[in-house]
């Protein structure tokens, strides 16, 4: 009952990034990111998204991609 599918809106143009681990290093990701977006001059539409690719019971393996829409 708590689990909502929703699909998301199709975009051109997205900067990407595949995180493995758990959550509490998400953030490194992020960060990663960020860096290249600002190196490249690239300017983020909204809040990112997240893909969660792969769940297995242990979370430092977990496999999330990273999504900012793109201008």
């Amino acid at each position: 009952d708590a689990v909502v599918i929703q699909d998301l809106v199709r975009v051109e143009r997205a900067a990407t990034l595949v995180h493995r681990g758990s959550m509490k290093t998400i953030t490194d990701s992020y960060a990663i990111l960020d860096r290249w977006m600002e190196a490249a001059g690239e300017k983020p539409v909204g809040f990112s998204r997240e893909l969660y690719l792969d769940t297995p019971a242990d979370p430092d393996e977990w496999i999330t991609e990273l999504q900012f829409v793109l201008t």
